[in-house]
């Protein structure tokens, strides 16, 4: 560290606490001797970077300390003499990445060095691009480590957290791409797929980067996700086909196939799809979607159009729009109730299923139509209701009379 900075108002106990529960964990009574008066000396010069680098030298010994919890309360204390160092912003972001480099050096110990680090994370300013710089060390070591599960509460606050910081694009695009690859290992398919996405959103028509090929890698992957998980893509209210790296792959011969498959999934019916896979079964070998299961996915988008549409649907039309039986119609309808895709009854008399609500798969001219007309109807029998209950007043009163 070349940083040199003095100790402000800061007292001795901290210091001397530090230095002592260090020196008890140490076995060799010369190096104990040694670092307590080495230690000693620079707490009399108020030398608080010569400190840290000095406790910092013994991180290996306090890492294989068997108390969990002194370690932390150590590395608790140097945190707080890297906090009190001079104003001069510069000289916190010289060190911090320094020490958590040191840190993360290896792999050994690793779930109480992410918790170290963790909580350095927690006590830098925030807002700030270096407490950001910090997270991306937290990420790519729990990632190394294949202990990413263990920042799942931070990652629910991310959203948030990265409108505070003072990153650049880049930045962001950077931390969205190894968050959605870390968390893909982890075995979370869905919430890999939606920072990818968020990654792809970052780029619009006219950016220059378009161009790079983990881009383009990233865009045919997330492609490929959406096809495999269209449902959770609709749930979660994510649109693919706006996003432009998405929409290159339409212009590259490559893959203009596979684009048109995730523009069925978002807007065709089951039909389209059947039609697409008899033309296309290479490509769906290619990149190990299986039709099996696309087409039970696509049956039930279909069910979900048709219930955006019309307020009830007969059996037969459910039937012919889904290619199934008619004595299989009620089990998709169950299907696609309990993937949140809309709420309904069936009437089993009636043959026919009662819509309330349902997700609608996109959102154009004919569906501003259809909000109008139900907003018209829905006027319409308000203004009714208000005239019998006024009628009703007006008969009670002239009763009363």
């Amino acid at each position: 560290m070349n940083a040199s900075v003095q100790i402000v108002n800061l007292g001795n106990e901290g210091p001397i606490k530090l230095v002592q529960a260090i020196t008890n964990i140490l076995s060799d009574d010369d190096e104990r001797n040694t670092f307590r008066e080495e230690c000693a000396m620079l707490i009399k010069d108020r030398n608080a970077t010569g400190l840290i680098e000095k406790c910092l030298s013994k991180r290996n010994a306090i890492f294989e300390h068997k108390n969990e919890e002194t370690v932390l309360g150590c590395f608790l204390i140097l945190f707080h003499l890297l906090n009190i160092l001079s104003t001069k912003k510069e000289n916190l972001i010289e060190l911090t990445p320094q020490i958590c480099q040191q840190i993360l050096e290896n792999g050994q110990n690793c779930e109480v060095k992410l918790k170290v680090v963790t909580n350095l994370y927690n006590m830098l300013p925030s807002k700030s691009s270096f407490q950001f710089k910090v997270l991306l060390m937290i990420v790519n070591f729990a990632n190394e480590n294949k202990i990413i599960s263990m920042l799942q509460n931070l990652l629910l606050n991310f959203d948030a957290m990265i409108q505070n910081w003072e990153i650049e694009t880049e930045e962001k695009r950077k931390i969205y791409l190894i968050l959605s690859n870390a968390i893909e290992q982890n075995g979370n398919a869905s919430l890999s797929q939606e920072y990818l996405m968020k990654y792809l959103d970052t780029f619009d028509s006219n950016d220059k980067n378009m161009t790079q090929p983990e881009v383009k890698e990233a865009a045919v992957k997330a492609a490929i996700g959406a096809i495999k998980s269209p449902i959770n893509s609709l749930v979660n209210h994510q649109n693919i086909l706006e996003i432009a790296p998405i929409q290159q792959l339409k212009k590259h011969e490559n893959y203009a196939d596979l684009f048109e498959l995730v523009r069925i999934f978002n807007e065709d019916n089951f039909e389209a799809f059947l039609n697409f896979s008899k033309k296309n079964k290479n490509l769906f070998e290619k990149y190990e979607i299986e039709i099996k299961e696309c087409s039970s996915k696509m049956r039930l988008l279909s069910l979900c159009t048709l219930a955006s549409q019309k307020d009830s649907i007969s059996y037969s039309s459910i039937s012919s729009a889904l290619k199934v039986e008619l004595e299989e119609v009620e089990d998709w309808v169950v299907m696609a109730t309990q993937a949140g895709l809309m709420e309904a009854r069936m009437d089993q008399l009636e043959k026919s299923v009662l819509i309330f609500s349902s997700k609608c798969r996109e959102f154009d001219k004919p569906q501003w139509i259809s909000l109008q007309n139900k907003l018209n109807q829905w006027k319409e029998n308000v203004r009714s209701l208000l005239i019998t209950i006024k009628r009703t007043n007006e008969i009670q009163s002239n009763g009363n009379l």
